[in-house]
């Protein structure tokens, strides 16, 4: 089977991948009882994988489970997600030389040590253009945590 994988993928190789398109499961040899399929949102949940996203526009609405490379020309406002279960994780990394902010939902809170933000009016902004920040939810849909230090300084109103 392996000749088989090596040969479809020589042929048609895949350069994009969208949560719809499935994947076989399996092993050798080829449709047995073992054998399955899954999505690759299923795929990715499972191994809690981040989605790379370029980001050049002066807004952006968040998902989680996004890595965020800010390379806007000015200031880009992030939303938080209005949906996000516990574990999710999203990161911003700043290269742009607007800076990027964060701003909250109803109800929703980020906190960054012992800084917490404002519910609802608060938000998250770096100073400088190479701040970055890595994010987990740990109340679904409302309270997000810093993993990790922040890199560089942000203010959290």
């Amino acid at each position: 089977m392996s000749s088989n994988i090596s040969q479809i993928f020589a042929n048609n190789p895949v350069t994009t991948i969208a949560d719809a398109d499935l994947f076989y499961v399996g092993v050798t040899p080829f449709d047995t009882d073992d054998d399955g399929a899954c999505t690759f949102a299923t795929l990715r949940a499972a191994l809690n994988a981040t989605i790379n996203v370029n980001v050049t526009g002066t807004t952006q609405a968040m998902l989680s489970n996004r890595s965020y490379t800010n390379n806007a020309a000015s200031l880009c406002t992030y939303t938080l997600p209005a949906t996000s279960a516990v574990g999710d994780i999203m990161e911003i990394t700043g290269n742009g030389a607007g800076g990027w902010k964060i701003v909250f939902g109803t109800g929703q809170s980020v906190d960054v040590g012992s800084a917490i933000g404002t519910p609802t009016s608060g938000s998250i902004a770096s100073q400088f253009k190479n701040d970055s920040i890595y994010l987990k939810c740990v109340v679904a849909n409302l309270k997000w945590n810093t993993l990790n230090a922040p890199q560089g300084n942000l203010t959290v109103l």
